[in-house]
C-alpha cells in the first residue's frame, strides 16, 4: 500500500453514467420446480469480499441460512510443499489493520500459510529527483516515510500485511466449507426478479446446465467490477477511466525483501514496490524472496512492455525503478490492467445490495480497493443480521438496515476515492512550481509527527482497530502451515 493523504476535498466525477441493460426474464416453464430453494441471504460472488461477507453474516446470525454462488470455486488442496516452493501469485493486496482485525475475527488467519504473509512496518512516498530543480531539491527532500515507530501505541508492531489474493480466498473458502448454516453452490446468475418482502428476491441460476430458482430475503452482489447483479437489479453506476494502465511484475529477489513498501512518483506515472514473503520458515534446502512491482504508464508504453521477453523487461525495470530496489534474480510473471474508478448512485435497490467492487472501484494507487470492500462486508454483516429473522422488524425493517449500511459506507468510500484521486492528479504532471510544492509538502509531512500519526490512523484503519489492539494486531512469527484437515465441504446444491 502507498501512503494516503486526506486532503479533505470534495468528490466529483466527470459524469459518465452507465445505464443497466436488462436481459429478458427467464420463462417460468424453464425452471425446474423441484429445485426451488429458499434461504435468508443469497450471495453472488465467491471472491474475497463475497466470501468474507457470507462468512461474517453466517457467523453473526447462526439461525439464518446463507447460500453463496460462485461460477468456479478455488482449489483448496494446495499442499504445504507447494506452499513453500511456489512463487507468489500476481494478484496481491496490502491489508490495513482494520481489514486484518476483521479477518482475524473470522478466524481466517488460522487457515493461512503464515510464512507467505508479509507484515510491513514502513511505507515511503517520494518524487523522482529532477535535475532542473537541483538547487531546490538539495534543501527540500521530497520524501516521506511512514513507520510503525511513528505510532504511540507499542502494541502495534506493523502497519499492515501484504498477502496473495488467492491465498486469502482459499482460507475463506476452507472456513465456509465448515460453516453449518452456509451452503456453497457452483452456478452462474441468469436473472433475478424482485418481489415484496418477506419473499424478497428470486434468482435464476445456471447450475451445470440446469436452471434453478433460489428465493432469498436478501441478495448480495459481490461479483466484482463487472457486476451482473448490479446490471440486473437496475442500479446505475458512474464510471471514468484514467489515461494510464498498470503493469504488475512478479520478481524473485537475490536478497531479502525487507519490510518497507514504497512508491516513487514520476511524470510518466508512479512505480511501486511491495515486499512479499522470503526465507523465514522455509525448508533449509530452499530460500527465496519475492516482491511485486507495479509500473504505471501510458497504455501504449504498458502494451510495449508486455511484448518484451523477460530479460529485456528486467533491463527496463532496472532503468526505470530507483536504486533502492533490491537485487532481482528473475521475473516470474506479469499482468497489465486498465485504471478505472466507478461508483454506484445507490448501493441497494429493493432486496438487492452491493458490496466491494460491485458498488465502487478506486484507483489502485493507494492499495485501498480490497480494504474498502472488506469494510463494506463488515458493516453490512453488522447491520442486517438483526433484521433478517426478526418477526417485529416490520415490512421495511430490512430496507432500513440497507439504507443504514449505505449511509455508513458510501461517504467513506467517496472520501477515499476523492483522496486517492487528489493525490494521483497532484503528482501526475511535470509543472515546475507544482513539483516544488509537492516536494515541500512531502518534506513537511516527513517531519510532522502528529500529522503523520493522523494520516496513518485514517489510511490504515487504526482508529477502528485500536480497540482490538491486543487481540491480534501484533505480527505473528511464521508457523507451520495448516494442512487441509479433510473436513467435508458444505453440501453442494
Amino acid at each position: 500500500m502507498a501512503a494516503v493523504v486526506d486532503f479533505g476535498c470534495c468528490f466529483a466525477y466527470n459524469r459518465a453514467m452507465t445505464t443497466p441493460v436488462e436481459k429478458p426474464a427467464i420463462s417460468p416453464a424453464h425452471v425446474v420446480e423441484s429445485t426451488l430453494l429458499h434461504c435468508d441471504v443469497l450471495v453472488i460472488g465467491g471472491g474475497i469480499t463475497g466470501a468474507s461477507t457470507a462468512l461474517a453474516i453466517a457467523r453473526s446470525c447462526p439461525a439464518a441460512h446463507i447460500i453463496l454462488v460462485e461460477a468456479s470455486k478455488p482449489d483448496l488442496a494446495a499442499s504445504q510443499l507447494e506452499s513453500y516452493f511456489s512463487p507468489p501469485g500476481l494478484r496481491v493486496s496490502a491489508l490495513n489493520l482494520q481489514s486484518e482485525r476483521f479477518l482475524r475475527g473470522l478466524d481466517v488467519w488460522s487457515e493461512l500459510d503464515a510464512h507467505r504473509l508479509k507484515p510491513y512496518t514502513a511505507l515511503q512516498v517520494s518524487e523522482n529527483p529532477d535535475a532542473s530543480l537541483k538547487s531546490a531539491t538539495a534543501v527540500i527532500g521530497g520524501e516521506t516515510t511512514f513507520s510503525v515507530d511513528d505510532l504511540t501505541d507499542s502494541a502495534i508492531t506493523h502497519l499492515g500485511t501484504i498477502i496473495e489474493n488467492d491465498l486469502l480466498q482459499r482460507g475463506l473458502w476452507k472456513l465456509m466449507t465448515r460453516q453449518p448454516n452456509l451452503t456453497l453452490m457452483q452456478a452462474e446468475l441468469l436473472d433475478l426478479v424482485q418481489q415484496q418482502q418477506p419473499q424478497g428476491v428470486t434468482a435464476h441460476l445456471n447450475a451445470a446446465g440446469q436452471v434453478r430458482a433460489v428465493q432469498a430475503r436478501l441478495l448480495i452482489g459481490a461479483d466484482g467490477a463487472g457486476s451482473s447483479v448490479r446490471v440486473k437489479a437496475g442500479i446505475q453506476q458512474m464510471a471514468e477511466g484514467y489515461e494510464q494502465k498498470a503493469l504488475v511484475i512478479g520478481v524473485e529477489l537475490a536478497e531479502r525483501a525487507g519490510a518497507m513498501t514504497w512508491q516513487l512518483f514520476r511524470p510518466a506515472g508512479p512505480v511501486a514496490y511491495l515486499p512479499l514473503f522470503d526465507c523465514e520458515g522455509a525448508p533449509a534446502d530452499h530460500c527465496a524472496a519475492y516482491a511485486s512491482l507495479v509500473w504505471y504508464d501510458s497504455p501504449t508504453r504498458i502494451q510495449a512492455l508486455m511484448q518484451l521477453d523477460m530479460e529485456t523487461l528486467l533491463e527496463q525495470v532496472l532503468q526505470n525503478f530507483p536504486d533502492k530496489l533490491p537485487r532481482i534474480r528473475r521475473i516470474y510473471g506479469r499482468a497489465a490492467f486498465p485504471l478505472v474508478k466507478s461508483h454506484c448512485t445507490s448501493y441497494s435497490r429493493g432486496s438487492v445490495v452491493l458490496v466491494g467492487d460491485a458498488a465502487h472501484t478506486v484507483n489502485p494507487l493507494a492499495g485501498q480497493g480490497l480494504n474498502m470492500g472488506l469494510q463494506d462486508a463488515e458493516a453490512l454483516s453488522a447491520t442486517v443480521c438483526s433484521k433478517l429473522l426478526a418477526s417485529d422488524a416490520g415490512a421495511d425493517g430490512l430496507g432500513q438496515a440497507l439504507r443504514s449500511y449505505e449511509r455508513q459506507r458510501k461517504p467513506q468510500n467517496l472520501l477515499m476515492t476523492a483522496t486517492v484521486d487528489a493525490f494521483y492528479y497532484a503528482f501526475s504532471n511535470d509543472i515546475a512550481p507544482l513539483k516544488l510544492l509537492r516536494r515541500l509538502g512531502l518534506s513537511i509531512a516527513d517531519k510532522a509527527g502528529p500529522l503523520k500519526r493522523r494520516v496513518l490512523t485514517h489510511a490504515l484503519g487504526l482508529d477502528q482497530a485500536m480497540g482490538s489492539r491486543a487481540a491480534g494486531l501484533q505480527s505473528t512469527q511464521p508457523t507451520p502451515s495448516h494442512a487441509v484437515n479433510g473436513a467435508t465441504e458444505s453440501e453442494q446444491v
